[in-house]
């Protein structure tokens, strides 16, 4: 029931990786895809259609090649976390000739173009195309009617007090190496690592973020003011590791009681009748039989990429 899967038909869950060849303009992106075992594509352009070099290939391979289509339709793409509205971006999914004849040959990923003045996967919880998978999806009831301004997730940078004790420890610990005093060195990086890892007690973690974010979310919505405090928190949370700046959450953001989707038993519980909660009730009575593939050993959908 905490895990359950929502299957998408008309979604996947595809690897971002970016237009090498320059042919898509800002906020485009190519999806083709391939059918998951005992699934029939929606009728869209298939890449024979647009493209007769694929019809060239022989007759064997082609018939034993895997049912693709390309969507050519609005889509929404985003990534998880996703916490700020701004997360969720509205795209334009193409299948024009000129980009079919580049990008042709790329199945069950999107593609994001390499033009604009910010890419479009840092606008998605400041993603990056390193092995980051998005959830994309052509449903045009998922649309999103009301878009919102990308959060800005640049690290925050470090103090100047920090930067002067930066650049003095790093003077010491350079006079150290080169008198090789062995000794003071390993005494200095115990006292730092014991530091490092009283900020990273005093630094609000991830999971403390995302469920006050979950519970606000809940009552007063992801566009509110506190869930956008608890989105940057979160964001600041992601990047101390990097930057050392210990992410904090005010009082008032943290939950006094959870919605009872998030089944905390120990903490004082409320019921609303939002979409997740509604989903919650419904979970045990959800089944999934038509989602499972014949032969796939219990596994739902195979080791297919259907969104959920």
């Amino acid at each position: 029931r905490r895990r359950t899967a929502i299957p998408v038909p008309d979604g996947r869950s595809l690897l971002g990786v970016p237009d090498d060849f320059g042919v898509l303009q800002e906020n485009e992106v190519f999806v083709q895809i391939s059918a998951l075992p005992g699934e029939v594509l929606p009728g869209h352009h298939s890449r024979d259609s647009l493209d007769e070099d694929y019809a060239a290939t022989s007759s064997d391979a082609h018939d034993h090649a895997p049912q693709t289509c390309i969507i050519d339709r609005e889509v929404v793409v985003s990534k998880n976390p996703c916490l700020h509205p701004g997360d969720i971006r509205r795209l334009r999914a193409v299948g024009r000739a000129e980009v079919v004849a580049k990008l042709g040959h790329l199945v069950d990923v999107v593609v994001f173009p390499v033009k604009g003045e910010r890419p479009l996967p840092d606008q998605m919880a400041g993603s990056d195309l390193d092995g980051d998978k998005y959830f994309v999806s052509w449903d045009e009831t998922l649309l999103p009617p009301r878009l919102f301004d990308p959060m800005d997730y640049t690290p925050a940078p470090p103090s100047d007090a920090d930067k002067a004790r930066h650049e003095e420890e790093k003077q010491r610990v350079e006079d150290m190496i080169r008198r090789k005093s062995t000794g003071l060195l390993e005494a200095y990086l115990q006292t730092e690592m014991r530091e490092y890892y009283k900020r990273s007690c005093a630094s609000a973690s991830l999971g403390v973020c995302a469920n006050a974010h979950k519970v606000m979310a809940d009552r007063a919505g992801a566009d509110s003011k506190e869930c956008l405090l608890l989105a940057q928190c979160h964001s600041d949370a992601v990047d101390f590791p990097k930057t050392g700046v210990p992410a904090t959450i005010d009082d008032d953001l943290r939950p006094k009681e959870y919605p009872e989707f998030m089944e905390k038993e120990d903490k004082q519980t409320y019921s609303k009748d939002t979409v997740l909660t509604k989903c919650w009730r419904q979970c045990p009575n959800v089944s999934l039989k038509r989602f499972f593939v014949a032969g796939s050993e219990g596994a739902p959908w195979g080791s297919g990429s259907r969104a959920g």
